[in-house]
C-alpha cells in the first residue's frame, strides 16, 4: 500500500510537472536573468561613478591650483566620457565659474543652461539658475534676469530672487521698491535660517536711509 502511495505521488508529481514545469523553469530563468542584469547594471554604474569621481577630483584640484590647461583637458574628458553623471554637472558648474571670472559670458551661459536642463538635483539646478540670473543682471539683461529668477520664488532659494529684484530697483534708484524687495528677501531668509545675518540687512538699511521723506 505504501509503495502504491509512492507510485501515485510520483505519478501526480509527473502530471503536475508536465502542466506547470515549463512555467516554473521560465519563471526562474527570468528571475535569474533579472538578478544578473541588475548586478551587471549596478556594477557598470559603480564603475562610472568611481571613474567620473576621480576625474572630477583631478579637475577640481587643477581649478583650485590655477592649472588652466589641465583643468580644461580633464573637464573635457569627463564630459565626453560621462556626460550624464552627477560629476558632469559639478564639472559644468566649475567650467561656468571659470568662464565668468574671465567675463566669457556666452560660454558660461552654455554650461549653466546645460545644468539647468539636465541635472536631476534640485539644489544644483537652483544654484545654476541663480548664477545665470546674476550673470544676466551683470550684463544689463534685466528682463532675462527677472524671468529666470521667477523660477526660484517658490523654492528654498526664493529669498535670492527677491534680493535680485531689490538690486534691480536699486540700480534704477527706486529705493522704496528696493527696500520692499530686500525686506521680503530678509523675511524669507530668516524663515529658513532664523539666526542668519547677511548683506541683506546692510542693503535694507542703505536703501531705507535713501528713501525720500514726505
Amino acid at each position: 500500500m505504501e509503495y502504491r502511495t509512492e507510485e501515485e505521488q510520483v505519478a501526480r508529481l509527473k502530471k503536475w510537472w508536465s502542466l506547470y514545469g515549463n512555467y516554473i523553469f521560465y519563471g526562474l530563468l527570468i528571475i535569474f536573468a533579472g538578478t544578473y542584469g541588475y548586478k551587471s547594471w549596478k556594477g557598470k554604474q559603480d564603475a562610472i561613478l568611481e571613474k567620473s569621481s576621480a576625474l572630477y577630483t583631478r579637475a577640481f584640484m587643477a581649478f583650485s591650483d590655477g592649472n588652466d590647461s589641465d583643468f580644461k583637458a580633464t573637464s573635457n574628458n569627463l564630459l565626453a566620457d560621462y556626460p550624464d553623471s552627477v560629476y558632469a554637472d559639478f564639472t559644468r558648474m566649475l567650467l561656468a565659474k571659470s568662464l565668468l571670472k574671465k567675463s566669457q559670458y556666452s560660454e558660461a551661459e552654455k554650461y549653466l543652461s546645460e545644468v539647468i536642463n539636465k541635472t536631476k538635483q534640485k539644489t544644483l539646478k537652483n544654484i545654476a539658475i541663480l548664477r545665470l540670473a546674476r550673470m544676466y543682471l551683470s550684463e544689463g539683461k534685466t528682463e532675462k534676469a527677472i524671468q529666470l529668477s521667477k523660477r526660484l520664488e517658490q523654492t528654498d532659494f526664493g529669498f535670492f530672487a527677491h534680493e535680485l529684484y531689490g538690486d534691480i530697483y536699486l540700480r534704477k534708484n527706486e529705493h522704496e521698491n528696493a527696500a520692499k524687495e530686500y525686506k521680503t528677501a530678509l523675511e524669507k531668509q530668516r524663515s529658513k535660517f532664523p539666526r542668519s545675518s547677511s548683506i541683506l540687512e546692510n542693503k535694507l538699511q542703505f536703501v531705507s536711509k535713501n528713501i525720500p521723506k514726505d
